[in-house]
């Protein structure tokens, strides 16, 4: 199995980060970094218990960065230090 970080930045290639996000649920944190052509990958950390911390998925999301942090305010913690910055 390709390690999730490694995973994201194939996903990434020549697109570089122009902002990030974090969601935190219990079990959970959701890192979102938009890229420089609009699209966002979202990777997930569980945090088990037990376990320690490990990221175990990436996926690139079409749906704007804005629009993600709304959706995750309404069922997390946010914390987006440049929120409002231009892309």
């Amino acid at each position: 199995m390709t390690n999730v970080i490694v995973q994201a930045a194939r996903m990434m290639g020549t697109r570089t980060i122009v902002r990030k996000g974090t969601a935190k649920t219990p079990g959970n944190t959701i890192f979102l970094w938009e890229l420089s052509d609009g699209k966002t990958l979202e990777l997930l950390r569980h945090e088990g218990a037990k376990a320690p911390a490990h990221f175990v998925s990436v996926r690139e999301r079409s749906e704007e960065f804005d629009a993600l942090l709304e959706y995750y305010e309404r069922r997390a913690n946010v914390f987006s230090p440049n929120r409002h910055a231009a892309a």
